[in-house]
């Protein structure tokens, strides 16, 4: 067996690891929010989706690949089903370890017992240096190959691959399976030796993935970076950045980096007199000097002000369901907030006409402020995008329906539901009534009672259902 670099006690990574830049490590991260938000909606398929967008900036933050699997098994438990064999032929190999590693975690996700994946990730982790990523996922693949069908290949693989990464002790386990397997082995038997007098040697610094990840990235600038990027601050606890983001402003007030930077720094404490501050600052340097992106975060801070507000409302409206001046006001200022949330998604759209997913979001505000008729050619649009292909086709088709074309409505969610794998979770439940929804607009009584009771038998609770099941069935008769 060659030789392995073992960990000392400084802070160098071992030979060949691959170091993601704090840049890039702080960009997957802000990339993560969103993708927690879909997976809170029980979206799992678009969740997997924006999660390895993150991991492909970021293949070491193992808070995303423990997210990640956490969505694919709530997937799974709701009924989800591994990729067809045409889909699955897209994320086959790769051109780099990297590559490798995202497609087989891909691949993992809609399959997430699949112990082959889980092998392809751990050797691709490791020939790409993502030595991190090695020390999670392979512990759940000495796991899954203990209690499976146990694949003594499997156990080498283990082997080698701790060995590289210097954790003889999971090493030295993988290793005694594989000689269960083969007991006769003398290489393996030398091996275990060696193994064992490795891991007595060794300090033990890295005896899981995190204290790995931990140990190797910078510590002072991870906190540093944790603490930026807190959402909510106090004034005492900022007031250092600010006034250090506010003398580098001050030196060079016409900078555009160092503007959005303090306004950054003022939006962060979610305290409305710095948001406003922040508002005016960026309004200001948009008129002055044209950037969209000044005008784009505005626009956030105006939102998220705005669902701060909406969350206050509507505690005071349900603490006091009978008031109805305080419906109407609560009802008003969601019209303004869906006004607002339009407004900005048509700016984002015209000055990034290439995002096709921002026509998803702008077709999607149209039709909640029931202007169906104008939300489906954003949703044509927006359907040819992958990311939101299905979501896009969903909302068109229901779209279709709200204005008035019941038989186009018909035909979009019939030949979405024909494709559509898994029909128990979120978006097929959603499916699955809406297209019962246009059947019975239809007229289509028996086969709209077929949808809905097959939305009734997954989830007998969902919406209406089962009034709606019961009317179109006395409507057949």
């Amino acid at each position: 067996m060659a030789d392995t670099p073992t960990p000392t006690n400084d802070e160098q990574a071992p030979e060949g690891y691959a170091e993601i830049s704090q840049a890039e490590q702080q960009r997957a991260e802000k990339l993560v929010a969103s993708a927690a938000k879909v997976a809170g909606m029980g979206n799992w398929d678009y969740a997997i989706e924006l999660y390895m967008g993150a991991l492909a900036v970021d293949p070491e933050n193992l808070d995303i690949h423990k997210a990640l699997r956490s969505v694919s098994m709530q997937r799974k438990a709701k009924g989800g089903k591994p990729m067809g064999m045409f889909e699955k032929g897209k994320y086959k190999g790769g051109k780099t370890d990297k590559d490798k590693l995202l497609n087989a975690e891909r691949l993992l996700a809609f399959d997430p017992g699949n112990t082959d994946y889980m092998a392809t990730m751990l050797k691709a982790a490791a020939d790409g240096g993502y030595y991190g990523t090695a020390l999670w996922i392979g512990p759940i693949l000495l796991r899954a190959n203990i209690d499976g069908k146990q694949d003594f290949s499997k156990f080498i693989l283990l082997k080698d691959v701790f060995s590289k990464i210097g954790n003889y002790k999971l090493a030295l386990d993988a290793l005694s399976y594989a000689r269960h397997l083969k007991p006769e082995s003398g290489d393996l038997s030398h091996e275990e030796k060696d193994l064992a007098a490795r891991m007595t040697m060794q300090a033990g610094k890295y005896e899981s993935a995190e204290s790995f990840v931990d140990s190797i990235r910078n510590r002072d600038a991870q906190q540093e970076h944790l603490e930026r990027d807190k959402d909510i601050r106090t004034e005492e606890g900022m007031a250092g950045e600010m006034a250090k983001a506010k003398a580098a402003l001050e030196a060079d007030p016409k900078a555009e980096g160092k503007i959005m930077a303090y306004a950054e720094v003022l939006a962060k404490t979610d305290d409305s007199k710095f948001e406003n501050e922040a508002l005016e600052l960026l309004e200001s340097a948009h008129k002055d000097s044209g950037n969209f992106r000044f005008k784009q975060r505005a626009n956030q801070i105006k939102i998220r002000q705005a669902e701060r507000m909406e969350h206050t409302m509507r505690k005071m409206l349900e603490d006091n369901p009978d008031d109805e001046d305080l419906k109407q006001d609560y009802a008003d200022f969601k019209a303004d907030r869906d006004k607002l949330e339009l407004e900005h998604y048509r700016d984002m759209a015209k000055a990034y006409p290439q995002d096709l997913g921002l026509k998803y979001h702008v077709g999607r505000k149209l039709f909640d402020t029931g202007e169906a008729m104008d939300a489906i050619p954003m949703f044509q649009q927006s359907q040819t995008d992958a990311k939101v292909r299905k979501d896009s086709r969903l909302m068109l088709g229901k779209s279709f329906l709200e204005a008035g074309f019941v038989e186009e409505a018909v035909d979009t969610l019939g030949k979405l539901l024909e494709e559509t794998d898994s029909k128990t979770d979120a978006r097929g439940l959603d499916l699955q009534y809406w297209y019962g929804r246009s059947l019975e607009e239809n007229g289509d009584f028996e086969p709209a009672a077929k949808a809905y009771s097959s939305v009734a038998q997954t989830d007998f609770n969902y919406r209406d259902v089962r009034q709606r099941l019961a009317d179109v069935r006395a409507k057949g008769k």
